[in-house]
């Protein structure tokens, strides 16, 4: 019997301590329903099965980050945003290993609250960059290669990929700043949020 009413949230909650503790790939019905006190058909009323949790907590990951990197932007515009969006994207990585790959991971069906929430992220970023002054096709480049270093150096990171005792941060920061410098040619002021 279950201790407490279980609705999709709940379960998509319990996913995501699940893979974030043990990886995306562990994630399986029975543990989520043993955590919740109830039988793997009653996970059915919340999530169409596997394939449906997988695609909730994709959508729910990509929502956390879109937010965590809109709070890292207020109150910042333009380089100084974008850094700390920078900082706000390696630490949802890092502390969200599980939740960030089920983002990643290939959608058997459409996922709405994916597309929303990755078109949300997209659009902050366009905002601030928006006084690089780059055309349509280089704004494409620059957040395609503002995401890339991110996700690599944070993924990296967290596989133990960088052997020498200098600090992370420090290492991040330098590489961060030198990508958005290299783009960086502002000739206007325009307020985010």
């Amino acid at each position: 019997m279950a201790k407490h009413r279980v609705t999709r949230a709940l379960v998509v909650e319990a996913a995501a301590r699940r893979v974030n503790t043990y990886g995306f790939a562990a994630l399986t019905l029975a543990p989520i329903a043993a955590e919740l006190g109830i039988k793997i058909p009653s996970l059915y009323n919340h999530v169409n099965g596997l394939d449906a949790l997988q695609a909730a907590l994709a959508g729910f990951g990509a929502q956390a980050l879109f937010l965590r990197c809109q709070d890292a932007a207020i109150g910042r515009g333009e380089a100084d945003a974008l850094l700390a969006i920078a900082v706000a994207y390696r630490s949802f990585i890092i502390l969200n290993p599980g939740i960030y790959a089920a983002t990643l991971h290939p959608q058997s069906q459409p996922n709405p609250e994916l597309v929303q929430a990755n078109r949300s992220l997209m659009e902050l970023l366009e905002r601030i960059i928006i006084p690089f002054e780059l055309s349509g096709a280089d704004r494409t480049h620059v957040l395609r290669g503002f995401r890339s270093i991110v996700h690599g150096f944070a993924t990296l990171e967290s596989a133990g990929g960088f052997g020498f005792p200098i600090d992370m941060n420090a290492s991040f920061q330098i590489i961060v700043s030198t990508y958005i410098t290299s783009i960086h040619k502002p000739r206007r002021t325009v307020s985010l949020l």
